[in-house]
């Protein structure tokens, strides 16, 4: 274990598994039965990240606050294979911990506690170029969507004027869904009634409302494309916005545009009724749960 003073505040080393352990007073020891299966079964050593350890000088030992269930399933790996591939691990070692034992166990269950503070959360619109390198499927609907749509998306929270997506993981989520023919008849309904150019046009109440009506009459998609973009048009997203909780004031935004809208259809084409509101949520008629 001298050799790891570098003299550095971080360095990589290949330790030995049985040189690694941890504090349970701040660390679980144990990881479920479901986690430890999926670390497992999951396993990719083009992907294993360093473990992070802290040396303990005075036992020889490194007490590991990053990557112990790594280090259990890299055991398990190891008794399924008659190589051993895994007798030591990548660790990063922290060298700047405290010397005192009470100090350095607060350092340590900081940086237990506290591993991914600093890491800033990669929401799915972060991955799209990946994903379109990858292939993948909804990926590249949403980009077909977007030049027959000609809308654009934005990173950033707040304001969306016309033609900007208030949402890039609802409108990609459109496009998971029947190999994107959901897609095609929300961007229709958002073109033809006119809220495609208008604020608040791509919102996620927008999207959950038209979703909605192609989900629910599958026989009826053209016939209640059609009719809605007659009753939209002239109209804006507010004004639906509007009617839908001033008509179910104990609902969600989305799920009161998404019951109107049903509402709508079904006094005009005598639809029977699939779902309903009851005790503030939106329930299927004669069924438990929406």
């Amino acid at each position: 274990m001298e050799e790891i003073r570098s003299g550095k505040l971080r360095t990589l080393k290949d330790i030995p598994v049985e040189l690694l352990t941890i504090d349970t007073t701040y660390q679980t020891p144990v990881r479920t039965e479901r986690d430890m299966g999926y670390l497992v079964n999951n396993w990719s050593e083009r992907k294993l990240l360093p473990l992070v350890v802290v040396p303990h000088f005075e036992t020889g030992l490194c007490y590991v606050v990053d990557g112990w269930g790594r280090a259990n399933a890299s055991q398990i790996i190891d008794s399924r294979n008659e190589t051993k591939r895994y007798e030591c691990l990548c660790c990063l070692v922290l060298l700047d911990a405290p010397e005192d034992a009470t100090e350095r166990r607060k350092f340590e269950a900081e940086e237990y506690a506290f591993q991914n503070r600093n890491v800033a959360k990669m929401r799915a619109i972060h991955k799209h170029g990946a994903m379109e390198v990858l292939g993948n499927a909804a990926v590249l609907k949403l980009d077909e969507m977007q030049k027959k749509y000609g809308f654009n998306y934005v990173s950033t929270q707040g304001y969306r004027g016309g033609g900007v997506l208030g949402s890039y993981t609802d409108a990609l989520n459109l496009c998971k869904e029947s190999m994107g023919d959901c897609a095609e008849y929300v961007f229709d309904l958002c073109r033809d009634t006119g809220f495609a150019n208008m604020a608040n046009g791509y919102s996620r109440y927008v999207f959950r409302a038209f979703r909605d009506a192609w989900r629910l009459y599958p026989e009826y998609r053209n016939g209640t494309k059609k009719y809605l973009v007659t009753f939209l048009r002239g109209t804006t997203p507010q004004q639906m916005k509007a009617d839908a909780v001033h008509k179910y004031p104990k609902l969600d935004l989305a799920a009161a545009c998404s019951l109107y809208l049903e509402d709508v259809l079904i006094e005009h084409f005598a639809f029977d009724r699939i779902r309903e509101e009851k005790n503030g949520k939106v329930v299927f008629v004669n069924k438990e749960s929406a």
